[in-house]
């Protein structure tokens, strides 16, 4: 009898022995299922924030989230100069958020926390180029104070007026059709100050202190 050949061995070696091999389109489609499945699951579990899908929206339509800040600050600025408030108020781009800050002495008298009839005249005018925003913008409303103790009598701490002030401006500007959905109210208290408020033995510095004492306005 013949030997088999070491060609016709080895075939039969492969048929029976060699596993099977599976196209690449297989496994592709059952990762692409498998992370289908994980995203179902991801949205269903969280709440998806309209302005970050708005901001995602817009970066795939070609402009970025820092690109949509400028516009919106180029516009303000443009505005404000327009409207002569300029010495009024100090705006400026900080990160991916656009700040505007009003010193408190032109919206509230020293320790108050009712918006002066000036300042209301001012945030009026001022309004007016918030209107310009677009939908998915949001805008906090900041309150800042120096570290002088506040009158117990009227208010338990920094914390109270900060905040108390920070509400007040929340109110014209609702009040104005500012503010829905889209703002918030935060409160630093003696906390944040831009700058220090007292030198190095430890004594207030006046102009500092009244720098300090302001209202921010922050849209991101």
């Amino acid at each position: 009898m013949s030997k088999p050949s070491k060609s016709s061995w080895f075939e039969r070696y492969q048929q029976q022995d060699a596993p099977p091999i599976e196209s690449w389109t297989t496994s592709y489609g059952d990762l692409m299922t498998i992370l289908l499945v994980f995203f179902v699951l991801l949205v269903s579990a969280t709440h998806v924030s309209a302005v970050k899908f708005e901001r995602m929206k817009r970066a795939f339509q070609g402009a970025t989230e820092e690109e949509s800040i400028a516009m919106v600050l180029e516009n303000l600025e443009k505005q404000i100069e327009e409207n002569q408030m300029g010495e009024l108020i100090n705006i400026k781009a900080d990160g991916n958020s656009i700040e505007i800050s009003f010193h408190d002495s032109l919206l509230f008298d020293l320790g108050r926390t009712k918006v002066k009839a000036d300042g209301q005249v001012m945030l009026a005018k001022f309004a007016e180029s918030l209107t310009t925003l677009p939908k998915y913008a949001r805008l906090a409303i900041e309150g800042y104070t120096d570290d002088n103790p506040v009158n117990t009598n009227s208010y338990d701490s920094n914390w109270h007026l900060s905040a108390l002030r920070s509400l007040s401006v929340l109110g014209i500007l609702e009040s104005l059709e500012v503010c829905h959905e889209n703002c918030e109210i935060r409160g630093f208290g003696e906390y944040r100050p831009s700058v220090p408020n007292r030198d190095e033995k430890g004594l207030p510095i006046a102009k500092n202190q009244s720098e300090n004492r302001r209202v921010v306005l922050r849209i991101f």
